[in-house]
């Protein structure tokens, strides 16, 4: 149970855990981490976010899985292809189980854009292509882009620290 916790970046002195059931386990309270206070649950070895913001972790102990989707679009489109990948996320994307994070990057020729966004496993993942909401968000942006979309594993990151 720890290591989930440790896993995303949770202290143990501040974590309270309630036995819901004999597989399950709750962590209520807040949670102090890199990016701020944090408020969850952890059901199952599956953490749940209660409305407040992560800080995305790229590193091999991360047990993700990683999508970078590049997408190519016409410089004019560019910013409109931003908005419709950010108003995807927060309507729809950031709601569906397993989803972890998302952040979204425009190339400064105005041609692409990339998603690497963190799904909990490939299931999840491939669970999301076939939801009717993801799939309303992603229909649109088809429209105006292309798109070149896999699954990654971190093999290793580094800072300025080491």
């Amino acid at each position: 149970m720890f290591s989930d916790l440790v896993r995303h970046g949770f202290r143990r002195r501040r974590i309270r855990i309630v036995k819901l059931l004999s597989t399950q386990y709750a962590i209520i309270g807040t949670l102090p981490v890199e990016a701020g206070l944090h408020c969850g649950i952890i059901v199952r070895g599956r953490y749940f976010c209660l409305g407040v913001t992560m800080m995305v972790r790229i590193e091999p102990q991360n047990t993700v899985v990683t999508l970078i989707n590049v997408f190519t679009v016409s410089p004019e489109n560019q910013q409109k292809l931003v908005d419709m990948l950010i108003e995807a996320t927060q309507k729809t994307m950031r709601h569906i189980p397993g989803f972890v994070s998302a952040s979204i990057h425009k190339s400064a020729d105005g041609t692409r854009v990339a998603n690497y966004a963190q799904w909990q496993t490939a299931k999840d993942f491939e669970a999301m292509l076939h939801n009717a909401e993801a799939g309303a968000h992603m229909r649109p942006i088809q429209e105006i882009a292309t798109y070149d979309a896999h699954l990654y594993e971190v093999v290793d990151s580094f800072t300025i620290e080491g």
